[in-house]
């Protein structure tokens, strides 16, 4: 009977110490920004985390509070429409390429210290070469490697009507007499704007170093407070045949 009565009263005071500990647990904390960029979503339509994990709200906070990893720009040009419009702002991932590889069709963000920008010392424009391909423009439209670059991000009256570069630009690997044709050099990207009758860019500046690279933008907001968010679709080769 006291054998009993012992193991009961063990079992009883075990059960009080593991509600107690249990209890005692903290809360589960709130994801770091590290988890922010480490996670991971299937079910989400976009391929980058920050586009998942937050709302529009929280990617602000967190781009006011952290300007080492986040960045907001006012766009300064017409030059990306009709994806981005002069005077929206834009938030910037300036980790994501410590993450990942520069893809083409990103809408980046680079440095440029040019005297004919006016002043502008931040471009965004959208990738479509890298590097070592080559890219050219034939009949308004632009090809990757001999391949079309099929890119639905452009206005429709504009798609076909891409402006190409009679001398080769600064930096471009080829013969100088090329004519609307450039080899991308080793750890650079050739950017163009989507507004391509309205945009300077790689035709006319040649290509962009990597270590130029801001970030990538993946939110734009409207002057109405509106939000867009950019996802890493964009831009398609297309073979001749």
């Amino acid at each position: 009977m006291v054998l009993i009565l012992g193991v009961v009263l063990i079992l009883a005071v075990g059960s009080v110490a593991f509600y107690v500990l249990r209890g005692s647990e903290p809360e589960k904390a709130r994801p770091t920004e590290e988890d922010f960029f480490a996670a991971r979503s299937e079910d989400c339509f976009f391929t980058d985390p920050e586009a998942c994990l937050y709302d529009f709200a929280e990617v602000l906070r967190l781009a006011t509070r952290d300007p080492d990893r986040f960045q907001i720009l006012e766009v300064p040009s017409p030059s990306m429409q009709p994806t981005l419009f002069d005077g929206d702002r834009i938030v910037v991932n300036k980790l994501s390429y410590r993450l990942h590889e520069v893809n083409r069709g990103d809408v980046v963000v680079f440095r440029r210290s040019d005297p004919d920008l006016e002043g502008i010392n931040n471009l965004i424009k959208r990738v479509v070469a890298l590097p070592g391909e080559t890219v050219e423009v034939l009949d308004g439209k632009v090809y990757v490697n001999g391949d079309m670059l099929i890119e639905p991000y452009l206005a429709l009256a504009t798609r076909n009507s891409t402006g190409g570069f009679p001398m080769l630009p600064p930096g471009c690997i080829g013969d100088r007499d090329s004519l609307n044709r450039c080899t991308v050099p080793n750890d650079h990207v050739f950017v163009m704007g989507d507004n391509r009758r309205n945009s300077k860019d790689s035709r006319f500046f040649g290509p962009v170093a990597e270590s130029e690279l801001v970030g990538r933008v993946f939110l734009a907001i409207g002057p109405d407070g509106s939000d867009t968010r950019l996802d890493e679709v964009g831009s398609v080769l297309y073979p001749r045949g």
